[in-house]
């Protein structure tokens, strides 16, 4: 359906009957016009496919329509007959708190269903493109009941900018599908990059507060509540167990090369005592002594930390009790409906 203005201006849109409304176009011709909370339009059939929209401003004074619609006009109103029959568009009370009507956007109950949808989609970018994430962004914006990207760069249409407006639309639609989806690990490795992200998409009219709003609520979570200390605390611990696992390895290393050396020492006494030498032989039973020193101080090593992993165990199934239980709140948040 095309719209006339009265300075002569065409805009295309589709009327939807069931609901005496219209879906695609009428965001623009709304914004265009400056359709504020109030005004009225008068729509007069002056073709097939076409309509002459006459717009009355709110406390004006002055009605400008022609003759036989004014009449019509008047006559509704004094016979009491409801004069929504003539007007199609009134700004209703959901809009009521907004100042201008790019805070209002299309009414998304005049969306019927994904056909109406795809054609908002591409009244706002001429017919590009975007079937891979068109479900997606009509299944978000349902779930808010507005158009997300009803202001996203408006009266900017350059290919570029197209392709801006595209990548956008699509990016969000990823981000939301990511916050559905993540696991605790997941979202505390892209948080930062979500974020700068949906500000950047919030300075260029994509609305995207409530998932800047989930997102602030699950960084929180992760990041600032006593479920998020003790699982830092456990991830901490484990690092360190790891470390102690490490000079134990280490330690069990060296037992085994001075054991080797305390048998080979053993065995040269052995025989320098049978043999004679009486210099070599201390020689090498203090090299004997002393490969038995440094085994003992090992092994004494071996079993504190023997020690130490029997108590750190504990501590650590403890923390990982927390940890897993501050994962499920988390996931439980992640869960929850916008």
């Amino acid at each position: 359906m095309t719209l006339e203005t009265e300075t002569g201006e065409l805009y295309e849109t589709k009327y939807l009957p069931r609901q005496r409304a219209f879906s695609g176009g009428w965001g623009r011709f709304a914004v265009c016009e400056k359709l504020s909370l109030g005004d009225l339009a008068v729509f007069r059939l002056v073709g097939a496919t076409r309509l002459k929209v006459y717009i009355i401003r709110k406390g004006s004074s002055v009605v400008k329509l022609p003759t036989n619609l004014l009449n019509l006009f008047k006559e509704t109103r004094e016979a009491g007959l409801d004069v929504n029959e003539l007007i199609v568009y009134k700004r209703g009370r959901g809009n009521e708190n907004c100042k201008n009507p790019d805070e209002a956007g299309i009414n998304f109950n005049n969306i019927t269903g994904f056909n109406d949808f795809r054609t908002i989609i591409n009244d706002l970018l001429q017919n590009h493109d975007l079937s891979e994430v068109r479900l997606r962004t009509y299944e978000l914006c349902r779930s808010q009941n507005v158009i997300l990207h009803e202001h996203l760069l408006k009266g900017l249409n350059s290919k570029f900018l197209v392709e801006a407006i595209r990548s956008t639309i699509s990016t969000t639609v990823n981000i939301s599908i990511s916050l559905r989806t993540c696991t605790l690990s997941t979202f505390l490795d892209n948080v930062s990059q979500w974020s700068t992200t949906l500000k950047c998409y919030k300075a260029l009219g994509m609305n995207v507060g409530f998932l800047s709003s989930r997102l602030h609520h699950l960084q929180t979570l992760a990041v600032s509540s006593e479920g998020a200390v003790s699982r830092q605390r456990y991830i901490d611990a484990c690092r360190e167990r790891l470390c102690c696992e490490c000079e134990f390895t280490k330690l069990k290393t060296i037992h085994a090369k001075w054991r080797k050396v305390l048998v080979m020492l053993s065995s040269k006494v052995k025989a320098l005592e049978s043999k004679g030498g009486w210099e070599e032989y201390m020689e090498v039973y203090f090299r004997l002594r002393q490969a038995k020193d440094e085994i003992k101080e090992i092994e004494v090593l071996i079993a504190e930390l023997c020690r130490f992993f029997e108590h750190y165990d504990d501590v650590i199934e403890t923390l990982k009790l927390k940890a897993n239980n501050h994962e499920l709140e988390f996931q439980a948040k992640v869960d929850t409906p916008w």
